[in-house]
This record gives structure tokens, sequence and C-alpha cells, in this order.
């Protein structure tokens, strides 16, 4: 079987000091087969093995126009002989969760964007590019699927950089990367419908939905309002191993220290106050809890410590 590189963009838009890329990595080394290098195109984070990635350097240029930036990265990719082909593009906020090898990853998408109700495109920044993608796309008399579902696509260097500088992606607010290459680019009996092999999460999830969701999705994928306390927990441990791509573990967020705490039975109440003077931001409630323990202050300690894990 063919072996492939696999490509991330990175820019500097990670609220978790790029720990998204830590744990996209490890996913790929315990799930996927088929990969020969890892290439990281844009910043290099802290962590990574530079003896174990190809890194390109690349800045954002663009302003509100962050696929733009993203294809950019992407035709640099494309452009340095090191790179294989045909390579896996994949953000580091997507989550291989299943074994498989990388051709086996099909041409996803979400549906025809001429059948989203027009109420889809009423909303943020993200959404009124789609719409810019689905006229321009509609105009060339291309196929108008969405694409762009968080999920990763093989990608063809040669068509890449024959089919996406057609589109003027740079101007304005862009166009959304994968649907003006897959559209042009990728036959109609290899486009097909994601269904049910994507689960994302984009808000508050429990412990017990995210064991769910992690049993059941192929891929997964989050974002900002998704990683909180709870997620970034989950990861820690579903994911533990470090891979071969970094050079140290990462430092134990915060969340991660409290939920331990709280996955105790019998959880001693100093440690709980040490726990809450550390990282809870209530002056008053620090004294409080400090100078008296009684039933009523233990319940309310863990109540607090439970919602800074909800941020």
């Amino acid at each position: 079987m063919n072996q492939f590189d696999v490509v991330y963009a990175i820019g500097n838009g990670s609220r978790w000091h790029d720990n998204e890329l830590r744990f996209s990595l490890r996913a790929i080394e315990k799930n996927l087969k088929g990969v020969r290098n890892i290439v990281i195109v844009g910043k290099q984070p802290n962590f990574i093995d530079k003896n174990n990635v190809i890194f390109i350097p690349a800045d954002d240029p663009l302003q509100s126009n962050a696929d733009g930036n993203i294809a950019l990265k992407v035709m640099k990719a494309c452009m340095d002989e090191r790179i294989s082909e045909d390579f896996l593009f994949i953000n580091d906020d997507h989550i291989i969760n299943a074994p498989m090898h990388v051709s086996d990853i099909g041409f996803y998408h979400c549906g025809n964007f001429e059948s989203f109700p027009e109420t889809f495109w009423h909303s943020e920044l993200h959404r009124q590019r789609l719409k810019r993608t689905y006229e321009v796309l509609r105009k060339k008399g291309y196929s108008t699927f969405h694409f762009d579902i968080h999920v990763p696509i093989i990608i063809n260097k040669k068509k890449f950089l024959e089919i996406v500088p057609t589109f003027d992606f740079k101007f304005d607010i862009g166009y959304t990367m994968k649907s003006i290459y897959a559209n042009p680019v990728v036959p109609a009996n290899k486009k097909e419908h994601v269904g049910d092999l994507k689960i994302k999460i984009f808000n508050f999830k429990t412990l017990e939905k995210l064991k769910e969701i992690f049993e059941s999705a192929t891929f997964i994928s989050y974002n900002d309002n998704g990683l909180n306390g709870y997620l970034k927990y989950f990861l820690a441990y579903y994911l533990s191993l470090p891979s071969k791509y970094e050079t140290y573990d990462m430092e134990k967020d915060p969340v991660i220290h409290i939920l331990e705490y709280l996955s105790i039975e019998n959880r001693d109440y100093k440690k709980g106050v040490e726990l809450y003077n550390k990282y809870g931001r209530n002056t008053n409630l620090k004294v409080i809890f400090r100078h008296k323990e009684s039933e009523k202050t233990r319940e309310k300690l863990m109540y607090k410590l439970a919602q800074l894990c909800e941020s």
C-alpha cells in the first residue's frame, strides 16, 4: 500500500498551548496506518521533535481570511519536493478515532449547499465564507457540496496547484479551501456523504457523553466552545501515551488536577481548599473555605471546583 505524508497547517490561534496538535498526533500514531512523514506548515510548537517532522515555515498574511491563510500553507506543502504527491490534510482539532489506513479515508461532505435553508447563512463569518464558496462554485459550473466539515481529506499536489489558484481565495474573507478543491477535482462517484462517521464537540459535554462519543465515532472534531475542562481531562487520559513526534509530555492543565481530585470517593477537604485557593477566583469564598469546614462548605467547595472545569 502507498505511504502518505500527513500535513497540518498551524497558526497562532490555539487557546491550549497547541495541545490540540499533541492529541491529534497521538491519535494518528495510535490509529492511522500508511503514514510516511508528519509535515507542519506554519508555526512549530515547542514540544514537537524536529527530528521526526518536516517543518515548513509560513505566516498568516491575510486578515479576516483564515481559510485563505490555510490555503497558502497547503500550497507551500504542494510546492515542496519532500512531500508525497498525495497527502492527507488534517487540522489539529481533528481526532482519527478508529484504526484505518490513509487510503481508506474518503472525500466526505455533509450535503449540497443548494439544499441548505436560507437561515443557515445568517450567522458568523465562517458561514458567510461558505455562502461565497457556494456562489463561486455555482458560477463556475462546479458541484456545490460542503466539504469543509472537520474531517481529514486526501489532497493531490498537482491538482491542488492547478485548481485552487483559479479561485480568488485571497480576496476579502475568501472561500473555504476544501470545497473549492474537492468540488472541481473529486469525481462524482467518489464524493461521499459523511453520515454518522463524524461527531463534533462544539459545546459542553459531560464526561459520560464524551465517553459515549469516543466509543462510537470514527472521526471527532471540536472547537473552542467544546474544548472545556472535561474534554481536556478526557483527552489526557484517553490519549495518554506521548507520540514519537513529541519531545516532552504536556504540563497538566489545572482542570486535570481538579478532576482527578473530584474523581476520588473520599476527598480530603483541605486538598480541595488548596486547589480552590490555587485556581479559584472568588476571594471571599477562599476565606470561607479556609476557616470553616462543614457539610455546607464542603458541598459548596465541590460545586465551585466542578464549575471551574466547565469553562
